[in-house]
């Protein structure tokens, strides 16, 4: 079961940033590894606030 989510979590990654890794392979990189980051401080920028 892990492994069939996993295989459609990463296929779900492919076709979601194909698009964006064509436009500009240098840029993907950086959204890639900072789309994650942005999210971990924004969900904990709301947490700190209750």
């Amino acid at each position: 079961m892990v492994v069939i989510l996993g295989i459609l979590f990463a296929a779900f990654l492919y076709w979601a940033y194909l698009p964006d890794y064509k436009m500009n392979p240098k840029e993907f990189w950086k959204t890639l590894i900072g789309m994650p980051i942005g999210l971990f401080f924004g969900f904990y920028r709301v947490w700190s606030f209750k």
